[in-house]
């Protein structure tokens, strides 16, 4: 599939992308109509819309291409996809009605799974409003999506339910805008601590990432590594025209690796900030509120 992202003059946010894609499944009248009812606002309807076509027309390489920094060498790119397999794009989006949300998900071609409340996405948003996580609801749900070649692949939908309150305006405008939430996850096919330290080393020198937070999941008995590009800045003209997303990657590794995940984490950026700070200062998508071991199971 050959895809390519046409812009409108001076685009400031996703709202100005227009995503046209080659060969792609087209999205049903059904998902267009609930687009304009009780489930997502129109803004998040093309952000799904985008995101769904991305992980649906990019394998592992592709993926690994558009979501490094501009200028990675081939040869890091090349090793990185004999070590990782792309498994899914995550966003975040706010339905008045979570039900209909998620009810009107197989009209845009993919296979909901059973949806489960959200702990790190939680506490990251909560974080941004400046108010306690358990005030706030965030649910997720796995979007299986037909990729190219038959790899399974997801969408990792996060949903904040707003209910039509005024209470989430910010936050809604700058995710709409800045895609903070955003992230795509790669899985290491081996666990071998050599290679993971490999990897690692691959994605924050050569690679150009910085480390972005991170955990261990023992409910799915997985550690993440998250990491982004410190020279990605949303809401610039490069930023759309090179990537309509955020550059940031998830990477999962099977199993609990308290020692490579204490240094990454020691190496971890700043938690988010009040979006009444976010507002006055440029500042890096994704950042990440990160969480250790040994404190129960977080769910993403």
């Amino acid at each position: 599939m050959v895809q390519r992202y046409v812009l409108t003059s001076s685009p400031k946010n996703l709202r100005d992308l227009e995503l046209f894609s080659t060969g792609s499944a087209p999205i049903s009248k059904r998902a267009q109509d609930r687009g304009n009812g009780q489930g997502l606002d129109k803004d998040d309807f093309r952000r799904l819309e985008s995101m769904i076509d991305f992980v649906r027309s990019h394998e592992t390489i592709g993926a690994l291409t558009a979501v490094l920094p501009p200028g990675t060498p081939n040869l890091v790119v090349q090793t990185l996809d004999r070590h990782c397999r792309f498994l899914h794009g995550a966003l975040l989006v706010f339905p008045a009605d979570l039900d209909a949300a998620v009810g009107g998900l197989p009209d845009f071609g993919v296979t909901p799974a059973a949806t489960a409340p959200s702990v790190v996405v939680r506490n990251r948003v909560a974080g941004r409003l400046g108010v306690p996580a358990r005030s706030i609801d965030v649910r997720i749900v796995q979007c299986a999506v037909p990729g190219t070649g038959g790899a399974p692949r997801e969408v990792e939908l996060f949903l904040l339910p707003t209910h039509g309150s005024p209470t989430f305006h910010e936050v809604i405008e700058d995710e709409r805008g800045h895609n903070r939430e955003t992230h795509f996850a790669f899985g290491l096919r081996s666990a071998d601590e050599v290679i993971m330290g490999g990897v690692h080393g691959l994605l924050t020198e050569r690679g150009g990432m910085v480390c972005d937070g991170g955990g261990y999941n023992a409910h799915l008995d997985v550690t993440v590594l998250y990491f982004r590009d410190d020279g990605d800045r949303p809401g610039t003209r490069a930023h759309h025209e090179a990537m309509p997303w955020p550059r940031r990657i998830e990477l999962m590794v099977d199993g609990h690796h308290p020692g490579i995940l204490r240094t990454h984490l020691n190496r971890t950026t700043t938690e988010p900030r009040p979006l009444r700070r976010l507002r006055t200062r440029t500042v890096p998508p994704g950042r990440c509120s990160t969480y250790s071991p040994g404190h129960g199971s977080p769910r993403r």
